[in-house]
């Protein structure tokens, strides 16, 4: 007779750590060593819960037990009971210990290809790729505000400056995922942060090209909110390679960076200019060929600026007198 059913211990990045075959009903896990299933952890009962087959089907029920567990998501209590689907395997959470229960019913997903399933990390050409443009986005950057006389120097410089810090941000996410999932996922993080670098770049260009083309430089004023949230972002597939079974604690702890990050940006900017903005004035120019709005006339220029005159006065007062010129 084949087995009813299979439950299998998971390791923190989904892998099985242990697997026992089910040949008879009830299914019992708890710390006991009567159980089945033993599991050594303080947050499990002694009879945690149980499995076992009734008119209707499988159901999981819950021991005598003052943490509970979690059945697809769901959370029971002692003394509650859970049907087991037919349709896909059911994961549960037990204390701190994730285990997936598999009737014989339960489909059983196709092999993958070695080459499909390391594609996400070992993706070499991807990733070269995504190197050489990050590295090409700098270079250009190094080139338009270095002194064309020191170009190379500054140039290798930056390089170095950029390459050793980004393996190191990837060395310590590596580290974490190590000890929390038991695989490092270099490339992984290696990948997250180069797509992160160039989506914040390319907001970055486009937002300063819309503000020059359009007349609007509010555009690129507000620029830095996309920046911390592309960084939010990159934090949020950073941990998914930590902590890969606990979405709503990623997200959580996603969210709030995303809030500190504003918070800390805002804050940052009022106490240097008064403004919530992140620039005092426009500083991106382009071809003019790019430019959409209509030209200002001299005259409605000098009109718009002339009520800048007071203060500038005041400072140059200030100044004179020894004095701290005020903003």
């Amino acid at each position: 007779m084949g087995a009813l059913a299979l439950i299998e211990v998971l390791a923190s990045d989904g892998s099985v750590r242990q697997s026992l075959k089910v040949a008879s009903w009830p299914l019992r896990v708890g710390r006991a060593i009567d159980n089945d299933l033993v599991l050594d952890d303080p947050h499990i009962g002694a009879h945690h819960f149980a499995v076992d087959a009734r008119e209707g089907g499988v159901f999981v029920a819950v021991g005598n037990t003052v943490n509970g567990l979690q059945v697809a998501g769901r959370d029971l209590r002692s003394g509650q009971s859970w049907p087991v689907g037919v349709l896909e395997p059911a994961h549960l959470t037990v204390g701190r210990v994730h285990l997936r229960l598999r009737l014989p019913e339960h489909p059983l997903p196709a092999e993958e290809p070695m080459a499909a399933a390391q594609a996400l990390t070992h993706g070499a050409g991807s990733l070269m790729l995504l190197g050489a443009l990050v590295l090409a986005m700098f270079a250009f950057s190094t080139f338009l505000d270095a002194d064309p006389d020191k170009l190379g120097r500054v140039m290798g410089e930056s390089f170095l400056g950029v390459a050793g810090v980004g393996l190191v941000w990837c060395a310590v996410w590596t580290l974490l995922s190590k000890v929390f999932a038991q695989r490092g996922h270099f490339f992984w993080h290696v990948r997250v942060l180069l797509i992160a670098l160039l989506v914040e770049q390319g907001l970055e260009f486009l937002a300063s090209l819309v503000a020059f083309s359009f007349s609007a430089p509010w555009v690129s004023d507000i620029e830095f909110l996309a920046a911390v949230t592309v960084l939010a972002g990159a934090f949020y597939f950073h941990l998914q390679a930590v902590e890969p079974h606990r979405l709503v604690l990623t997200r959580t702890l996603a969210g709030g960076a995303l809030a500190i990050g504003l918070g800390l940006s805002i804050w940052g900017n009022w106490k240097s200019s008064g403004r919530f903005g992140s620039e005092v004035y426009m500083s991106h120019l382009f071809p003019p060929v790019l430019r959409v709005a209509e030209p200002m006339e001299l005259d409605a220029f000098m009109q718009g600026v002339a009520p800048l005159q007071s203060g500038l006065d005041a400072s140059a007062r200030e100044e004179e007198m020894g004095e701290t010129p005020s903003k």
